[in-house]
């Protein structure tokens, strides 16, 4: 399953992070050009949500990624 989100105008799939949404104002479609904003104030609360799960996501990535090293070298 590819990330991101197909855009409204033309079924392009739009390459998306959570990084992107909350760090960027404007993401477009590298095909036609569609410019999407956010409205950052609106979509604050999801905002907080989306950094929070985000943050602890990378903190199981980080955990995993240590273990499998463990194993390695053992």
């Amino acid at each position: 399953m590819s990330k991101g989100l197909d855009c409204p105008v033309c079924g392009f799939k739009i390459q998306l992070t959570i990084d992107m949404l909350v760090k960027r104002d404007s993401i477009f479609c590298s095909s036609c050009g569609l410019k999407l904003t956010m409205d950052k104030e609106a979509s604050k609360e999801t905002i907080n949500v989306l950094k929070e799960f985000d943050k602890e996501f990378k903190n199981i990535e980080n955990k995993k990624n240590s273990i499998m090293n463990n194993y390695k070298t053992n």
